[in-house]
């Protein structure tokens, strides 16, 4: 299937070349699982768009999104399903490392950790991982939000909404020196 762009040249096919200027084109930082991704497929906001009920305003959406390099869970995972994959979010702590002896030339890693979180519970389906890494470390929603400089009611809302901003998660991330993972999975079918 080959995609095709409109630009003043008249209808164009999208090469890699074309597609892989979409990350470059918006910096994206936290979005750049999402802009990836398009690359990856050769979409185009516009392209990704037409895969939808309502194309204009996705396009819109998406492109304001791209822009703002940010976005809720609920809306990534659902641009992320649209392209017929599941994408999984895990939090889960850094792998510390001990160097061996002067003499040897290797670094051992020993985990602190086996459990490196699951991808949500029934309670939260999006934020699930967040409550699991915050279980593990022993950490209230007001404690979170001290830690992140919030106010509670922000952590607060994030739990009543089961939504999130990614770069919130980046926030998170960098505050406990912790591994963020947006793992991007094909669907199987049925």
């Amino acid at each position: 299937m080959q995609m095709e762009m409109n630009t003043e040249q008249g209808i164009q096919p999208v090469t890699q070349e074309t597609a892989r200027s979409l990350t470059t084109r918006y910096g994206t930082k936290n979005l750049r699982f999402i802009t990836d991704l398009l690359d990856a497929l050769g979409h185009t906001p516009h392209s990704y768009a037409n895969l939808t009920d309502n194309p204009s305003s996705t396009s819109t959406s998406l492109r304001i999104f791209l822009h703002r390099d940010d976005i809720k869970v609920s809306k990534a995972k659902t641009i992320v399903d649209t392209l017929g994959y599941t994408l999984i979010i895990r939090l889960y702590d850094r792998l510390p490392e001990i160097a061996a002896s002067p003499d040897r030339n290797y670094v051992v890693k020993i985990p602190k950790e086996i459990d490196l979180g699951t991808q949500g519970n029934s309670k939260y389906p999006n934020l699930g991982f967040l409550d699991d890494y915050m279980k593990r470390h022993k950490l209230s929603r007001r404690g979170l939000a001290e830690k992140l400089q919030l106010s509670p009611g922000a952590v607060f809302t994030w739990f009543k909404q089961d939504d999130i901003a990614v770069s919130y998660l980046n926030k998170i991330k960098d505050t406990f020196d912790a591994v963020l993972e947006f793992n991007i999975r094909k669907k199987l079918d049925n």
